[in-house]
């Protein structure tokens, strides 16, 4: 089914002409407003020839028929492009997110390292004071 909606799209594609089909994709942003909250496809294909025949009243049923049908196949591909971005976007924000997270925590791990260093010369210091003192009362 899918693989015939494919070839239907590349051929109506191929045959619109260019002018034809630059006015179609024009009347994609018309066509996802008349559609919104619509969520049967006979519907939304009937608003898509609804849309069509004023466009092109001299078209045959049939031309008619093939503009509807690019008409949604384009409107589909423009909405599938938006939530590709909106994906892309938010897991651009994520890893930027996660850099962030990642950079403090390697500054954390920075300054528990220079406290261990700190806290174990101090220790050493103190254990050779103690050695020195030990030595001599000796």
């Amino acid at each position: 089914m899918k693989i015939a909606i494919a070839r239907r799209f590349e051929s109506i594609s191929r045959s619109l002409p260019r002018a034809v089909a630059r006015r179609l994709r024009h009347a994609v942003p018309q066509y996802q407003m008349r559609t919104r909250g619509l969520r049967h496809p006979e519907l939304e294909y009937q608003q898509a020839l609804a849309l069509v025949k004023p466009m092109f009243p001299t078209a045959q049923p049939a031309e008619r028929d093939a503009m509807a049908f690019y008409l949604v196949a384009v409107s589909g591909i423009a909405e599938l492009d938006s939530s590709v971005h909106n994906v892309a976007t938010k897991l651009d924000s994520l890893s930027e997110l996660s850099e962030v997270q990642s950079l403090r925590l390697q500054m954390a791990m920075d300054r528990m390292a220079k406290f261990m260093s700190t806290l174990s010369n101090m220790l050493k210091k103190t254990s050779d004071t103690a050695s020195a003192i030990t030595q001599n009362l000796k």
